[in-house]
């Protein structure tokens, strides 16, 4: 029961802080998932599980995590560098973002990105920036990949976005 409430709590938290996360069909599949496994759990148990020293160190880990995309809003940042600045390793990373999100840290940081990148998209000049840059600036390398991901998260191609800003 524990183990959903916090799951739930976490969606919310989701949904009012970034909505454009979880209306993501693979977030929302992961977090339906994890919702649907937890009140599997609650259903099949018979007792209640308190919160364990474990459980409230993971919620620590990410309201760090938190503060830390908060204090560096419109900054692309990797995996690597998140579990040095909340002092965890990549695995207890891994095992909080499963629990508290639904989905591994790896594809929210992407969709985190994309975001960021179609944002900038929207707000950039076609005379004066191309998709290529705002790629790179988001941690983009390989054109093509990025290209099918944000066509498939957004329905249209960066450089549609792009230059619909100049209609």
């Amino acid at each position: 029961m524990a183990k959903l409430l916090r799951l739930h709590a976490a969606a919310g938290r989701l949904a009012e802080e970034t909505p454009e996360i979880i209306a993501n069909p693979d977030a929302a599949r992961g977090l339906e998932q994890a919702l649907t496994e937890a009140m599997v759990g609650c259903l099949s148990s018979g007792n209640v599980d308190e919160d364990t020293v474990a459980q409230r160190q993971h919620e620590l880990i990410m309201r760090r995590f938190r503060r830390v995309l908060e204090e560096k809003p419109s900054q692309s940042l990797y995996i690597t560098e998140i579990c040095k600045l909340i002092g965890v390793s990549e695995r207890t990373f891994e095992v909080c973002c499963q629990e508290q999100l639904g989905l591994g840290p790896k594809r929210y940081l992407v969709l985190r990105r994309l975001h960021l990148a179609r944002g900038a998209l929207r707000e950039a000049a076609p005379d004066r920036t191309t998709v290529t840059d705002i790629a790179t600036r988001y941690g983009f390398w390989h054109f093509g990949r990025f290209a099918g991901a944000y066509q498939s998260q957004f329905g249209e191609f960066p450089s549609v976005t792009l230059h619909r800003q100049a209609e």
